[in-house]
């Protein structure tokens, strides 16, 4: 089971992706992706963390939001001390 939460939101919320174009040699631009419904809380997931094999950790500008939420810290630290798989894409 995949579990996909986003601080600040609900379940059932909608997130929105974006989609990296290149459109020359070292040009880009950023084009809307897909609406991503949330299916669960941070809430809903602290108490089941040993249920969990791994941590996937999106990247684009989420980082930087991401990077200082308690709640993402406190998950990835607990991940980190049970040696748990954790990805992170740029």
């Amino acid at each position: 089971k995949v579990d996909v939460v986003c601080p600040n939101k609900k379940k059932d919320d909608t997130i929105k992706t974006s989609v990296h174009d290149f459109e020359g040699d070292q040009t880009y631009s950023e084009k809307p992706g897909h609406n991503f419904k949330l299916n669960a809380t941070f809430d809903d997931i602290k108490d089941k963390l040993d249920d969990y094999d791994g941590l996937y950790i999106p990247g684009g500008r989420s980082p930087e939001y991401l990077s200082v939420d308690k709640n993402v810290i406190e998950i990835v630290q607990d991940f980190a001390k049970k040696k748990k798989v954790i990805a992170q894409i740029c």
